[in-house]
């Protein structure tokens, strides 16, 4: 689309009464929509951002193509003035991304962000690599912080593990 578009989505499913029947409490549904224009945003770090929610700006990203302005702007201060940069290229896989020193750690997951080829995705093989990498400096039932970009050949990656399409398995 040019560049300067705005999209407004209002009362989606306002036409559509049999979906409206599976929605959750306007918090939850909120809650859901902040966390996809998230990911959304920190994928594209050079698309600006600004997601409005009943009449409140929740975060705006300027698209000046810097992840980690992104991060902060999404994931907070706390978790962007810990974060380590981490670069790993070679002929068939690229990853670039951030992740979080020991004191910035959590008690879930929700931190462990895993973009493929520019998607949002969940892989159980990065996440236990990145657990593995960090299972002596964490405490029991922490996580660590991450926000893992990686470029790799599509033949490389298996999208059919999910119906959501939102898990993935490597070759």
């Amino acid at each position: 689309v040019p560049k300067g578009t705005t999209v407004i989505v209002t009362n989606l499913f306002y036409n559509t009464p049999a979906r409206y029947n599976f929605l959750k409490k306007d918090s939850t549904e909120s809650a859901n929509i902040i966390s996809l224009v998230q990911r959304l945003a920190i994928s594209r770090s050079c698309v600006a951002v600004k997601l409005i929610v009943d009449k409140k700006v929740v975060f705006s990203t300027d698209g000046n193509a810097n992840d980690l302005d992104v991060i902060y702007t999404v994931l907070g201060k706390d978790i962007s003035e810990n974060l380590l940069e981490t670069y790993r290229c070679n002929a068939r896989i690229k990853i670039t991304g951030y992740v979080g020193k020991p004191r910035c750690s959590r008690s879930n997951r929700n931190y462990q962000l895993l973009f493929v080829n520019g998607r949002y995705v969940k892989s159980k093989t990065v996440t236990a690599a990145v657990d593995r990498a960090f299972h002596n400096l964490l405490m029991n039932n922490k996580y660590a912080v991450s926000v893992l970009f990686i470029d790799i050949g599509v033949s490389n990656v298996d999208v059919n593990v999910h119906p959501t399409k939102m898990e993935i398995k490597f070759a």
